[in-house]
Formats: structure tokens, sequence, C-alpha cells
């Protein structure tokens, strides 16, 4: 017979909710300083880092409220966050802007933040680390005399994950 310790068992699972809520805001944050530095063209890491946290700082906010669908547009553009990444396109053109808005739309529905479940986030994140890894792994300038690709691709995704311990 197996007994279980419930009070354990919820600060096990309480514990579990705040870091799958660390990893949803890290993953969030990552996808947007990659959308700033790749759509928007944002070099600077301060300016980046500035405005991905005053964006998720307006998101958090957003949810945590009991606002009706135009209050939600009207809290948005209000914090100025479009606006600042188009200030940084110092003379675009009316289509690089709209390209940018748009792009910037579209990140919004489909990154991490916005996924409606825990395990919904969990697949986003583990589909989007697979195809990262997938596309940043060189096994052939990795690879050792007389081992196979297949040991290869695994020690490279091993180091991915635990860096600086060997195989």
């Amino acid at each position: 017979m197996i007994i279980m310790d419930f009070d354990k068992l919820h600060e096990m699972i309480g514990k579990y909710r705040l870091l799958l809520d660390r990893e949803r805001d890290n993953a969030f944050l990552s996808q947007f300083d990659s959308f700033l530095l790749d759509a928007a063209g944002i070099e600077d890491v301060e300016v980046r880092k500035e405005i991905a946290t005053r964006l998720h700082e307006v998101l958090k906010s957003l949810v945590s409220q009991d606002l009706s669908a135009g209050e939600i547009l009207i809290e948005f553009f209000e914090s100025e966050i479009i606006q600042d990444m188009i200030q940084t396109k110092n003379s675009a053109r009316e289509r690089e802007l709209r390209q940018l808005t748009y792009e910037f739309g579209a990140f919004l529905q489909q990154a991490s933040y916005s996924a409606s479940t825990e395990e919904e986030f969990l697949r986003n994140m583990l589909r989007q680390s697979l195809q990262n890894l997938s596309s940043e792994i060189k096994p052939k300038e990795m690879r050792r005399k007389g081992e196979s690709m297949i040991d290869v691709w695994v020690r490279a995704m091993e180091e991915s994950v635990y860096p600086g311990e060997k195989s």
C-alpha cells in the first residue's frame, strides 16, 4: 500500500507551476528579443532588453486585469511599444513600417506567451528549442574519429543542454 503525502505533492506542484511560469516568461523574452533583432533590425542589446521588458510588463498587466477588448487595445497602444520599435527605424518607408507592424502582430499571435495551457506552452517551447538546436548543430565539425553521426548528434544535443559537461 502506497501512502501519499498530499501536502508535499501540493508543494511540489506549486513549485512546478512557478518553474513553468518562469520558463514561459524566459521563452517569450527570448523570442521577442529575436524578433526585435531579426524583424525590427534593432541591434542595440540594451534597447531590445528595455523594449522586451516593457512589453512583458504590459502583457502581464493586461492579462491580470478584467478589461474589455477595446480597453485592452487602448492600454496596449498607450504603452508605446510599437512606437518605440518604429522610432528605431530612422528612415523607414511606409512599406517597411507596415511590414514591421504586421510581423509584430503575427509574433504576438504565435508567441509562447499566448499559449492557453501549460501543456501547449511546453509543446511550443520544446518545438522551438528543437528547431533551433537542429539548425545550430554542426556535426561534421564535432565528429571524432570513428564516431557515428548518431553519436555525434546525441553528444551535440547533450552538450547544448549541459554545456561544459562531457558525454
